[in-house]
């Protein structure tokens, strides 16, 4: 947009350029930098992260005005929207996550969709059946309840509704909730602006979350989607990283939390001192719970950076370095409903001579009675 009088009213009266703004209107638009928007492309409805994504770039020059009212930070960026989380505050307005992106919850739906040969009806999971027969039939629900095809939300707003199917797809009270709750702010708009929706009921949608929902199990692997999401999906991936990790989990009972992982091939798992270049392997010792996650993490240094699995009962440490020594702690489920750390103490020298060797037992030994006398805590959450 051009500050030079390009923009006129119904009358050919200016109402951009130079000005202060005039009763005549000249002036009350001014340059705010160049707004790039592309021509609508329609996607099939199943597409529900297609639809997130136009309805993102849609409503992304009123975001500002959103923040005004007090949605700050609100964003339907599929790399950022999570919205189902359970809590909605209207004054401030905050809405909770549940900690999973929601285009990724929605991918798994449109994966299923896409795919004929999924099937995991034999191990009690979902298939590409079951998602189309539930998906086209809370689309179609949901096209009536926002006032049909030639109504403003499907038109306008399109992607909106795609997302609000998904939601009830899900299944899961805490998703059902999204659609549920706008339709009852859409009540409130002024009657002027021809917006015409139900009140958005469960009753009349299928339902899913024993397969899509975060407590469901897509594969029938016995792991929920939500343990398979926060072992597979990291913080430092790309979003499409973070969609296939996902995916890949979530619909192959051959990948579950664990799976990745490579167990120790030394038996000095408990810490010690180890040469510059050894692959250090730790473990955590029983007891240790049946499905227990883990979470390690390092004293006063980070793990994230080095591309460790932090993930496993047992943490690989290759090629160790000199800047490798330290306390590696891991947060784990003991099978006493508590979570319990256990502490690895990890020396990397240049050199261990063998006229150490003998101290080297020595500390292995003492770090080992510490670590099952006094290092090890048990604290409940």
């Amino acid at each position: 947009m051009i500050d030079n009088d390009s923009i006129v009213d119904a009358t050919s009266k200016p109402l951009g350029g130079p000005g202060t703004g005039t009763s005549e209107g000249n002036g009350d638009f001014c340059y705010n930098g160049v707004w790039e928007y592309h021509d609508f492309i329609r996607q099939p409805d199943h597409e529900i992260v297609a639809g997130m994504q136009y309805l993102h770039e849609n409503l992304s020059a009123y975001y500002v005005l959103l923040s005004d009212q007090g949605a700050e930070g609100l964003s339907f960026n599929p790399e950022e929207c999570d919205l189902n989380g359970g809590q909605i505050s209207i004054d401030p307005i905050i809405i909770s996550g549940n900690g999973m992106l929601d285009s990724l919850e929605f991918s798994l739906i449109t994966e299923c969709y896409n795919n004929p040969s999924i099937d995991f009806t034999a191990n009690g999971g979902v298939s590409h059946q079951i998602a189309v027969n539930a998906y086209n039939q809370n689309m179609q629900r949901m096209i009536t309840d926002v006032g049909g095809t030639n109504g403003i939300v499907y038109t306008i707003f399109y992607g909106l509704p795609q997302m609000l199917a998904g939601y009830m797809t899900l299944g899961n009270q805490e998703s059902t909730m999204i659609p549920t709750v706008i339709s009852l702010a859409a009540q409130a708009i002024d009657p002027n602006f021809n917006i015409h929706v139900n009140i958005i009921t469960p009753i009349y949608y299928q339902l899913l979350p024993q397969y899509f929902g975060p407590d469901g199990d897509a594969d029938g692997d016995g792991w929920t989607n939500k343990q398979e999401y926060e072992y597979f999906v990291r913080s430092n991936m790309s979003y499409e990283e973070k969609k296939q990790a996902y995916i890949n989990s979530a619909l192959n009972p051959d990948v579950y939390p664990g799976s990745d992982c490579e167990e120790c091939r030394t038996s000095s798992t408990l810490g010690g001192i180890f040469k510059v270049g050894s692959d250090v392997c730790l473990r955590v010792p029983d007891p240790v719970a049946t499905n227990s996650s883990f979470n390690w993490s390092k004293l006063n240094g980070s793990l994230e950076g080095r591309g460790l699995n932090t993930h496993c009962r047992s943490l690989w440490i290759p090629n160790a370095q000199v800047e490798d020594t330290g306390i590696y702690i891991c947060e784990y489920d003991n099978g006493q409903k508590t979570n319990t750390t256990y502490e690895f103490h990890v020396i990397i020298s240049d050199e261990v001579p063998i006229s150490s060797s003998l101290t080297l037992v020595l500390f292995v030994g003492i770090v080992t009675l510490c670590s099952v006398l006094i290092i090890r805590k048990q604290y409940v959450r």
